[in-house]
């Protein structure tokens, strides 16, 4: 434990990833003019949960590191960190006092891991850093601009930082009307206007609903928004206050909605699917403006609160197999464009292959290629018998144990 006042020597905290407005000057934080007893020199911030507490304790300790003459680490306790990007961490002080010196003026930031609480202390009135603060907490904490994913925790949940998807819009095997419908309301909703809105992606497996999320993902990180994909069941009170103080203007993205919002049958208290549906109220109600997206493979097993209500949901897409040309396209996009010959293609026509069939497609002529000493055009039409073997109606007997 670290007990003696010395300036701070650790790597300084890496900037905000998304810049917040032009600040005022620094001397505007502070009025020495107003006398001890009225002035506003104590604030408190208390976390919701434990990462609720870690996201303000790092953003208030970076941002006041970043406009401080001098760091002095008075007392630590405890030191977490913090992943600022994917695998690079930063430390912050969880449990201790860190004097800061900004302007001739010190600043001590207490902060208590067993509290939750992060307190900012000066001795003038600091009615206008405290102000900043706030605003740095909404616009400037280390998830803003960034594609996260909300991992539950038992009862709690955290966010974590993770590479921006590579997919874009014009990867999409689609038509190219549903491509532009997709984007004027998740995209240009959020660039164009301050509105909320809601969309249902359904229709069988490896259709390409998870890709069209990528895709919204990365153009929303791409323009600056925040995506945010939740992964499971959580406290959906706390996830939307935690959303709306850290995250709004974003897309959130719940894969497998029908998990937690399946129709609800007599004597059924669904907990989870009321929690859910009050959270899609709160966001249409929010000033912070939010895109949510929901999969599903079964839409009718959805309750009717959630498939047929406008406001919460206002648009639904199907995906569904693709045509023969699209099955050309995204031939060409798994083995190369001018790869394989028309003959090769029209091997997968008319089979109800989709997308993830393609890719194993190209996995399973990769392996071939390798084993047999070939190209991967030369052992395709190996490659499509196996696939086709494998995920048709027909189970496959191999001695003892069948698969189906």
């Amino acid at each position: 434990m670290n007990t003696e006042a010395t300036i701070a020597s650790h790597q300084p905290l890496t900037p905000a990833t998304v810049p917040t407005d032009a600040p005022e000057p620094v001397e505007s934080w502070f009025d020495p003019s107003i006398a001890e007893d009225d002035a506003d020199n104590e604030h408190t911030w208390t976390g919701r949960n434990r990462f609720w507490f870690n996201v303000q304790a790092l953003t208030i300790q970076r941002f006041l590191e970043q406009h401080a003459d001098d760091v002095f680490e008075v007392r630590v306790e405890h030191r977490r960190s913090f992943e600022v990007e994917p695998g690079e961490r930063v430390s912050f002080v969880c449990k201790g006092t860190i004097v800061y010196s900004i302007k001739g003026r010190l600043v001590a930031c207490q902060t208590d891991y067993e509290e939750w609480e992060v307190t900012v202390i000066a001795k003038h009135d600091m009615t206008g850093l405290i102000a900043r603060l706030e605003t740095e907490l909404r616009q400037g904490n280390p998830l803003r601009g960034h594609h996260v994913q909300i991992v539950p925790r038992g009862d709690d949940f955290r966010a974590e930082i993770r590479a921006v998807p590579g997919t874009r819009f014009s990867d999409l095997i689609l038509d190219a009307a549903l491509i532009e419908d997709l984007y004027d309301n998740t995209i240009f909703q959020l660039k164009a206007t301050h509105l909320s809105n809601g969309l249902i992606f359904h229709g069988e497996p490896g259709t390409g609903k998870s890709l069209a999320c990528q895709a919204v993902a990365h153009d929303a990180v791409a323009e600056g928004f925040t995506s945010v994909f939740v992964a499971g069941e959580v406290d959906f009170t706390l996830l939307g206050e935690f959303i709306t103080e850290f995250l709004a203007p974003c897309v959130l993205v719940f894969e497998d909605i029908d998990c937690f919002a399946g129709e609800r049958t007599e004597g059924d208290g669904s907990r989870n699917l009321a929690d859910f549906l009050q959270f899609l109220s709160g966001v249409t109600e929010c000033k912070e403006q939010i895109i949510v997206i929901a999969t599903t493979n079964h839409l009718d097993r959805l309750d009717s609160a959630v498939q047929n209500r406008p406001v919460r949901f206002n648009r639904k897409y199907h995906f569904g197999r693709p045509s023969n040309p699209e099955l050309d396209r995204l031939l060409d996009l798994q083995f190369g464009a001018d790869t394989l010959r028309p003959e090769h293609k029209r091997l997968c026509h008319d089979r109800q292959l989709s997308g993830s069939h393609i890719a194993e497609l190209k996995r399973t002529a990769i392996t071939l290629a390798h084993k047999r000493g070939k190209t991967e055009t030369e052992v395709f039409a190996e490659a499509v018998t196996i696939v086709t073997r494998h995920f048709g109606s027909a189970a496959i007997q191999i001695g003892f144990c069948q698969l189906s």
